[in-house]
């Protein structure tokens, strides 16, 4: 902003041009020589309003004093408005002033101010000028736009929000809504920058005007309506305007023939002549039936196609029609219920499933009634008859249902062949059917066969049943395993037992034979059946050492008594004791054996009587604890006292109540317990009488005195033993 000579510049230039010999012309004093700017600058405001703060500029002249009088010229830029004045000139101060009136072109605007006649005294102010009060909303594009129902609208729907002066208005929130269906995206938008704002209209599915609102609230022109035109699309499914008639007679022309409508995707009418529309039945129509007729027709110029001579044949029942054509989407009627005249004597018949029944049991007749094209006939009273009266049916009388039949349950009390006829709708049927009526099968059951198992010769009661579908069958039944048989007569109830004597072991099959009478046939049951061994018990009835060691220990012999039973006394065979480790074995009628334990420790003694001719295994067990031989042991240190530069020999030995130890190891030590001395001096395996001796090499031992002590480590016989401590004197040199 500011435009002058630096004094300091101006003498350097005198001087250098000074030197030089040439003449230069300066800036005079009280001459224009730089132009500031005071205030003004960077205001903002309206477009065309005024900017509260005078532009102030100050002249100064080469020596930076204030320049009074001198004209200043204030030039806004295109669009930026006008000065008041636009020529000022400077007080006292050299200052100069005018104020801005902003034009009406929003954005940012220049004001020039200059020393008149000068275009280096230069001086610029900044303004933003921004738009005013919303004073139009207006239509901008897309209105009157055309497509498909149910499509988007090519180009967007834009309103644009202006001030007085034809400003852009931004930020103004424009609701969107819309009649005739359909919608915008998005229902609400601000204008930007460019005073606009826009949404896309996708139609209704309905074919017409539509329309699509912006509302700006109270901006003059608000709301702004947009109108649309929903066009049809392409036929792409059928409507069937005209339904069939409800009821036909089968092979008659429909009473009331349809009426087709082309329609597009969205359900608008399309009118369009000459599309193939063809009629068919429906799915689920009843087998055999058809449809005839001129089975095509084009639609006419509105779209319509109209059908004039179809009917329903072959079969009775529920059918609709289907009506469909070239990437049509097809279109099925209401329901047609066709029906037809009276039943044909010969096309109808008579059924029975089974043909064979016992007496009592029932068998299946179905009448079947068909007209004269052969179509099942519903609802056709129907009675039927048997050629005996010891034969019943039920119900007398009957109606026939949607597949044209009837049934009935059939009952003969008699073993013979009854012929079954029957009338329907007063025509008497020409075919018959026929029942033959035998005897009643029966189901005979073992219900029970205790004991299961059981043992040889042990009576085994066999509880069976006999019945049948109807009544009670009577007679004998005969059980046998196929060595041994019973019978029994049947109670009234068709229950029955006997007793049968298995001979062999094994597993058997036990049979219950009924033989049948003049009314039951004869029929048998079977069941599995185990005869057994007989069963015996063994147990452990003491276990000692003769030795009187209680608990004994592991080499002393140990003799187990038991005990081995069954319903006929000691049975023959062998027992045989184990401890797991060693065992024992002797006869059943012996009673003990002697087994020698290895080991100490908690025992389980089993007695197991192994299987012999008719007795089954058994087994017992016992506790017994073995124990390892208590021992003592007691070391003697010679010479006591001895010299440090002697030999010392330490002898030990170990004593036990059972035996003396002839196995396992003396550790000799000097101080501490056992088993880890404070000194280990050494160790030594014990003999057969459970002695050992240490030579303790001169000069070990320090003066003073020792406890000598020996650690027994023990065997798998003899349990670990220490001896007392025994004191030994050492002494000087000899």
């Amino acid at each position: 902003m500011l435009a002058r000579f630096r004094l300091g510049a101006v003498a350097a230039l005198s001087l250098a041009l000074g030197c030089g010999g040439s003449d230069l012309l300066l800036p005079s004093a009280n001459q224009p020589a730089a132009i500031a700017v005071v205030k003004g600058s960077g205001q903002s405001g309206v477009a065309g309003g005024i900017l509260p703060d005078s532009l102030v500029v100050k002249i100064t002249d080469a020596t930076n004093r204030p320049v009074a009088q001198v004209r200043v010229a204030f030039t806004p830029d295109a669009g930026g408005g006008r000065t008041q004045p636009d020529t000022a000139v400077t007080d006292n101060s050299g200052n100069a002033a005018a104020l801005w009136i902003l034009g009406t072109q929003a954005g940012s605007h220049k004001v020039q101010a200059n020393v008149v006649g000068s275009s280096q005294v230069v001086a610029s102010f900044t303004a933003t000028i921004s738009a005013g009060t919303p004073a139009r909303f207006q239509l901008v594009s897309g209105e009157g736009q055309t497509a498909p129902a149910g499509a988007t609208l090519s180009s967007s729907l834009i309103v644009k929000a202006v001030d007085g002066q034809g400003n852009p208005v931004p930020g103004i929130v424009v609701s969107w809504s819309v009649t005739g269906g359909g919608s915008v995206t998005p229902g609400t938008s601000a204008t930007a920058g460019d005073g606009t704002a826009s949404t896309q209209r996708t139609l209704g599915p309905a074919a017409g005007p539509q329309t699509a609102v912006a509302n700006a609230g109270d901006i003059p022109g608000s709301p702004i309506t947009f109108s649309s035109t929903a066009t049809s699309g392409s036929a792409g499914q059928l409507s069937i305007t005209t339904q069939p008639a409800a009821t036909a007679t089968v092979g008659q022309t429909l009473t009331r023939q349809p009426q087709v409508q082309l329609r597009d995707n969205l359900g608008n009418p399309v009118a369009q002549a000459g599309i193939a529309v063809t009629a068919s039945l429906g799915a689920g129509a009843p087998v055999g039936g058809a449809v005839a007729g001129q089975l095509t027709q084009p639609t006419d110029a509105t779209g319509l196609a109209t059908f004039t001579d179809l009917t329903i044949g072959g079969a009775v029942g529920n059918f609709t029609l289907s009506f469909s054509g070239a990437n049509l989407a097809a279109v099925t009627s209401t329901q047609i219920a066709v029906t037809s005249g009276a039943p044909s004597a010969t096309l109808s018949g008579v059924s029975a499933s089974p043909g064979t029944v016992a007496i009592g049991a029932t068998s299946t007749i179905t009448v079947a009634v068909r007209d004269v094209l052969g179509n099942p006939m519903p609802g056709v009273s129907v009675t039927p008859a048997a050629d005996d009266p010891s034969g019943t049916l039920t119900p007398g009388q009957g109606t026939t249902g949607a597949n044209g039949t009837a049934t009935f349950s059939f009952k003969g009390t008699k073993v013979r062949t009854y012929r079954i006829s029957a009338q329907a709708g007063g025509v008497a049927i020409v075919q018959s059917a026929s029942v033959q009526v035998t005897k009643a099968p029966t189901t005979t059951t073992v219900n029970s066969d205790n004991p299961d198992p059981s043992l040889v010769t042990q009576p085994v009661t066999v509880v069976f049943t006999v019945t049948a579908a109807t009544g009670a069958p009577s007679g004998t039944v005969t059980v046998s395993d196929g060595q041994v048989s019973c019978s029994a007569t049947l109670s009234p109830a068709g229950t029955g037992q006997c007793n049968i004597f298995p001979i062999s072991v094994g597993n058997r099959t036990i049979t219950a034979s009924y033989a049948g009478n003049d009314a039951f046939a004869a029929s048998s049951g079977t069941a599995s059946h185990t005869v057994s061994l007989i069963t015996t018990f063994t147990s452990i009835t003491g276990a000692a050492a003769p030795s009187g060691n209680s608990p004994s220990f592991p080499t002393d012999p140990v003799v187990v008594s038991y005990s081995v039973t069954s319903v006929l006394g000691t049975p023959p065979g062998n027992v045989t004791v184990s401890d797991g480790s060693v065992s024992c074995t002797a006869s059943a009628a012996a009673q003990q054996c002697t087994l020698t334990p290895t080991s100490a420790g908690q025992k389980t003694l089993t007695a197991t009587f192994a299987a012999q001719g008719s007795f089954g295994a058994s087994s017992g067990t016992f506790p017994y604890l073995v124990v390892l031989a208590p021992t003592a042991t007691l070391v003697s240190p010679t010479p006591n006292p001895a010299a440090s530069n002697q030999d010392v020999m330490i002898s030990a030995q170990v004593f036990s109540q059972f035996q003396a130890p002839i196995s396992g190891n003396i550790v000799f030590g000097d101080g501490g317990s056992c088993p880890s001395p404070a000194t280990t001096l050494g160790t030594k395996k014990v003999d057969n009488t459970g002695a050992a001796s240490l030579t303790v090499k001169k000069n070990t031992f320090s003066a003073g005195n020792h406890s000598i002590i020996g650690c027994y480590t023990g065997s798998s016989v003899f349990a670990p033993s220490a001896s007392p401590p025994v004191g030994e004197q050492i002494t000087g040199n000899n």
